[in-house]
């Protein structure tokens, strides 16, 4: 009775259970994980795919982070299809070779470091988060290669490391992309939602504009691209470590908050806003540009600030561009144009000048907001592009690519001369040199002869050029075919006679005289005084003329200084800056530099003038005396509202490299009182003996200043030896050089000789 009721009961159990599917289950390392999570639905070897607890299955954790796990990791998961109704899987860790026949309801997907992964045959269409990354470290290189198409929807993919090449169908709903440590030679088309970038150590050779949503960017690693796009205007965080090619960053935006630059070459960073509160830096990096005032962490803080003089980077906001021919006067810098020379460029109503470099490239400082920026006029050559319109927004901004073309007024003939000292000044029983050179600042070719009637004071030694001839106190050159902008340049060695008395004045002159006729010769010649000197500074500004007359000022008479310079240290000046803050008795946007011993930038920002000798490598002066030196001149004209007696006194300090500067003493400039005056007035300064050799007194008129001054013929002051007399001085002049000099006291002065 009792088997016949067990038949009985097994037979009616048989008829009413419902007809389990089955699938044998080929890992026993997945099996044993799946008696884990659906342990009614495992019957030894055999999964019942379509048990209760499996279609109910909506999250599922399969592998674990350890060596020797207990269960084991698998190396199969066939059967993982049959839970259909799987929103979120894990298998990261796991031993599996292939991944097939995923759920398509998955919509959280982590494959994190599966060793030997190599194949992969979709992705579940509802995925929106992917996460498949490799660590090649441990693992080595991955074998994955390639991936399938991505889901439509996906919100998330990181496939850090997987070594793939390409990356096919990116969808529209992509929120982060991370594709660090991979080989993408190209870049690939980007969302207009992503939000998080991690393209580091591919092979991206260039990177287009980037979405405006993004808030993380990491660009750092292999990548061989030598710039990139402007940053997005809300991005929070940007990385771009271990770049030894990019050459500078883009602005960064006022919303970002990280900035880690580690391991990069680059030299200059932008602005830096305040809103960045960690900021990594290369160790070697010599200067960042700013401080942001919340930074918390990071590097940065430990470097210098940059500033013009240690270093070459920008250190204020400005624009750029090139001075370029526009041989087709389309206003359009095209292929196969080439750069201008010799040039300058203005804001326009403003005070700010800069001058450009042998490619034609200027950068101009302007201060915060808007700005007309436009080119310097030049001789025979008129503007084809408009003015540009350059707005300033925060500190250190560069508005780049503001070009301005010119085109020429054709068949004009114009040769230029220049004449200038190098170096030493003139000294009895010593050499000094001089230097020539014709310019064509016309527009076609033309050669020419270029002379010098040098002082008889002096005597010949040689040049740089043998001349075509050289007869007593006179040489001639032949500058040979000249094209627009080009120069012959030839440098005179002359000894100045022992027997010349200090403080004479030599006169040299210098002509050119073109082949052909010549559209204006008022620049053709060129007369350069110099004084002799006994023991004399060789980092000093000079003024000529030193004097000027009401009428003089207000015919517009120029004064031109010349700051010369040595380095009188112990190892080469790779770098030398000047400075010189003008007075506001100059015309400030009246500058014209004139030349200089060895190519420079300049500018002029707020009445400061900046010269800039970068890898001018100037030898020392116990190494290489002779070419030790150096100096630059410009040109100005003093205010038409300067006022006689004014003294407009004037330094310059110059640095070499990042030593203290030298700060010259001050050259001087003095508007005298016109000799229309009246009788009384033009003699309210007494001076007796004059000339004179050892004394000179000098009678102050009642009401006048009590001290005074003494200024050379070089606009320098002089100090003398004096005693107080009753009306006023005696001066001992004994020490002075013979020459011309000039006494001001308050608002008076006269002229002294000194014999």
């Amino acid at each position: 009775m009792t088997i016949a009721r067990t038949i009985t009961l097994f037979a009616l159990w048989a008829m009413i259970a419902p007809a389990w599917s089955q699938f044998v289950i080929p890992d026993w390392r997945f099996r044993d994980w799946l008696e884990q999570i659906v342990p009614a639905a495992v019957n030894g070897d055999t999964l019942i795919t379509d048990h209760p607890d499996v279609l109910a299955r909506t999250t599922m954790t399969v592998g674990s982070n350890c060596v020797n796990c207990t269960p084991p990791n698998p190396i199969n998961i066939a059967g993982i299809e049959y839970f259909v109704n799987l929103e979120s899987l894990n298998i990261s860790f796991c031993e599996i070779n292939q991944v097939q026949n995923l759920p398509n309801k998955i919509r959280d997907l982590r494959m994190d470091y599966i060793p030997h992964l190599n194949f992969i045959d979709h992705w579940p269409d509802s995925a929106r988060y992917i996460s498949a990354m490799h660590d090649y470290y441990w693992d080595g290189p991955s074998t994955l290669q390639p991936v399938p198409p991505l889901p439509p929807y996906l919100e998330y993919l990181d496939l850090y490391a997987n070594l793939l090449d390409t990356l096919r169908g990116i969808p529209s709903t992509l929120r982060e992309l991370k594709m660090d440590r991979n080989r993408l030679d190209y870049f690939p088309e980007l969302p207009n939602e992503l939000r998080h970038l991690n393209i580091r150590g591919n092979l991206v050779p260039s990177i287009p504009a980037l979405p405006d949503s993004l808030r993380y960017l990491d660009v750092g690693g292999l990548n061989p691209y030598p710039s990139l796009p402007p940053g997005p205007p809300v991005l929070e965080q940007f990385h771009c470590t271990v770049r030894d090619t990019l050459q500078e960053f883009p602005p960064f935006p006022p919303t970002l908050q990280v900035i880690n630059t580690a391991g990069t070459n680059t030299a200059c960073y932008p602005y830096v806003p305040p809103s960045v509160t960690s900021w990594n830096v290369a160790t070697g990096l010599a200067c960042i540009p700013n401080l942001p005032p919340f930074l918390a962490s990071g590097n940065a803080a430990s470097k210098p600030l940059c500033n013009i003089i240690n270093s070459a980077c920008p250190t204020m906001s400005g624009a750029t561009g090139t001075l370029f021919m526009d041989s087709n006067g389309d206003g359009v810098w095209d292929s196969g144009e080439p750069p201008i020379t010799a040039g300058w460029v203005v804001e326009a109503g403003g005070s700010n000048l800069a001058g450009i470099n042998s490619s034609g490239h200027y950068f101009l400082p302007l201060d915060l907001g808007e700005h007309i920026v436009t080119g310097g006029a030049l001789p025979w050559l008129s503007q084809t592009t408009p003015a540009h319109q350059v707005s300033i927004t925060q500190p250190l901004e560069i508005d780049s690519l503001n070009h301005i073309g010119f085109q020429v007024t054709p068949g004009v003939v114009d040769l230029e001369m220049y004449l200038y000292n190098v170096g030493a000044p003139p000294r009895p029983g010593f050499t000094h040199k001089l230097v020539l050179k014709a310019r064509n600042v016309g527009t076609q070719l033309t050669s020419g002869t270029v002379s010098l009637q040098f002082d008889p004071a002096d005597q010949w030694l040689g040049a740089s050029t043998a001349p075509l001839d050289q007869t007593g106190n006179s040489a001639t050159w032949n500058t040979g075919v000249l094209a627009p902008g080009q120069q012959f340049t030839v440098s005179v060695t002359l000894t100045t006679t022992t027997s010349v008395p200090l403080g004479t004045v030599l006169v040299h002159s210098a002509q050119v005289v073109s082949d052909d006729i010549e559209a204006y010769l008022d620049n053709n010649t060129l007369v350069y005084e110099q004084i002799t000197v006994g023991s004399f500074d060789p980092n000093d500004k000079q003024v000529q003329p030193s004097v000027l007359s009401p009428e003089e000022v207000q015919d517009g008479t120029r004064v031109t200084y010349t700051i010369r310079f040595q380095n009188t240290g112990t190892y080469m000046a790779e770098r030398v800056v000047i400075t010189d803050t003008l007075p506001a008795d100059l015309q400030w946007h009246s500058v014209e530099v004139m030349d200089s011993s060895h190519p420079y930038t300049w500018f002029l920002n707020n009445g400061v003038l900046h010269f800039i000798f970068d890898a001018i490598n100037l030898p020392d002066s116990t190494s290489n005396e002779p070419e030790s030196h150096g100096q630059v001149r410009f040109s100005v004209l003093p205010s038409q509202q300067l006022m006689p007696g004014t003294t407009v006194l004037n330094t310059a300090n110059i640095f070499f490299d990042l030593n203290e500067p030298v700060i010259t003493e001050p050259s001087v400039l003095v508007a005298e009182f016109s000799t229309s005056v009246s009788e009384g007035h033009a003699d309210r300064i007494g001076i007796s003996p004059n000339p004179a050799h050892d004394h000179i007194n000098v009678t102050l008129p009642p009401g006048s200043a009590t001290s005074f001054q003494l200024i050379g013929s070089d606009g320098r002051m002089t100090e003398v030896p004096f005693t107080r007399t009753t009306n006023g001085y005696q001066l001992d002049i004994r020490s002075l050089a013979p020459g011309a000099y000039v006494i001001r006291a308050g608002a008076d002065t006269a002229r002294i000789l000194k014999r």
